[in-house]
């Protein structure tokens, strides 16, 4: 940097460098110069030390405050594959092709689509409750774990578990 585009911060940092050199080297032999270089080593190592640790407490707490969320997610979902399930109630499904069967053999509608979806729901039942039963055990061994998360961050954070 040039001399004459140095600012006066720059110019007190350098001073505070030159100044703090030459203290070293005139006082090299100073117990008392060692005894505060030591101690100012043990601060700065205790402040890095301090530092991280504040990043690990706001990591465990950041992850803490999102697992309500999360759980809450998750009961979303199983809240919608318990109505799915309720969909696929092998009674409902044989009475409402019955009737879409009965009125088109009668001549009362035309329109096969229905028929042609409550035939295919009640074929494929049991291969649909069996896929929501998986993704059901998935998703309840996935809100056991951030259970068992919450309650481990809450232990050491010193507070009661949010789920």
């Amino acid at each position: 940097m040039s001399a004459v585009f140095a600012s006066d911060a720059n110019w007190k940092s350098i001073a505070a460098e030159s100044e703090k050199a030459a203290r070293d080297i005139l006082l090299a032999d100073s117990s008392l110069l060692q005894e505060a270089d030591e101690l100012t080593r043990r601060a700065t190592e205790a402040k890095s030390l301090a530092d991280a640790k504040n990043r690990e407490l706001q990591s465990l707490w950041s992850d803490f405050q999102s697992l309500p969320g999360k759980a809450d997610a998750i009961n979303a979902k199983l809240a919608d594959l318990q109505a799915e399930r309720a969909t696929l109630d092998l009674d409902k499904l044989n009475t409402a092709f019955a009737e879409h069967y009965r009125a088109l053999l009668s001549g009362r509608t035309q329109d096969r689509m229905v028929l042609d979806f409550c035939a295919a729901t009640i074929a494929s039942r049991d291969l649909r409750l069996s896929i929501i039963a998986e993704l059901e055990g998935g998703l309840t061994k996935e809100l056991s774990e951030l259970k068992a998360r919450s309650k481990a961050l809450a232990k050491k954070l010193g507070r009661k578990s949010n789920l």
